[in-house]
């Protein structure tokens, strides 16, 4: 089914670039706040505390429809895969038993010093698979 498009009229306009304003500055700010708060004890103290007044000061769920029932499964599974992307590969288990694994991710999502990082890593592992064929 293609999506189609249309112009939205002045009063549209308005409402969803209030509707992105409330989803990306609370976003920022909690990440403009990884620079200003040096102290690990209580940089991520702090920025939850932010984030959470941003989020009821932004109220971004406003513009949802109303919770679905039949959404939950879904809901449920992607918040798993997240998880074990954003708790599984740092877990004693994956570093363990598979360093291989450990080792894209840090290379990939952990050692951010390099942009370009994970286009030079695939271009790589892509020339890795031309040889060896």
């Amino acid at each position: 089914m293609p999506l189609i498009q249309r112009d939205l009229n002045e009063k549209e306009e308005r409402n969803n670039s209030r509707a992105v304003l409330a989803h990306v500055i609370p976003f920022v700010i909690w990440l403009t706040m990884m620079v200003w708060f040096d102290d690990p004890s209580w940089n991520y103290n702090a920025r939850t505390l932010g984030g959470i007044i941003l989020l009821f000061f932004y109220k971004p769920w406003k513009w949802y429809s109303k919770f679905n029932i039949c959404n939950l499964p879904y809901a449920l599974i992607a918040g798993i895969f997240i998880f074990f992307i954003w708790i599984g590969f740092e877990s004693p288990l994956v570093i363990s038993n598979f360093p291989i694994i450990t080792e894209w991710y840090d290379k990939i999502f952990v050692d951010l010093s390099e942009p370009l990082k994970l286009v030079n890593y695939m271009i790589e592992a892509m020339g890795n698979l031309c040889r060896s064929w």
